[in-house]
């Protein structure tokens, strides 16, 4: 986990704050490129699995299926993003 935040901190997503209560601990936290990168992930994450569930609901015979509302960034709190 050291290494993985090591890596992530070089690349400036994250950076290590000493925690105020407890010396023991160093919290990690986004930067805001960081922020901007979960960002993206998460909704190249939404899209696949909005594509994904698509391609599962074409196998199920049809009145097999309840409908659900399609999935949004914005229906997760994130703003919405270009296009």
């Amino acid at each position: 986990m050291v290494e993985l935040v090591n890596r992530a901190q070089a690349a400036g997503f994250v950076r290590r704050r000493p925690d105020a209560a407890d010396a023991r601990v160093v919290r990690v936290e986004l930067t805001g490129l960081g922020d901007q990168l979960v960002t993206q992930l998460t909704r190249a994450h939404l899209a696949e699995l909005h594509d994904l569930a698509a391609a599962l609901h074409d196998l199920i015979p049809d009145g097999e299926v309840a409908e659900a509302p399609p999935a949004s960034a914005e229906g997760i709190g994130l703003p919405a993003g270009p296009g």
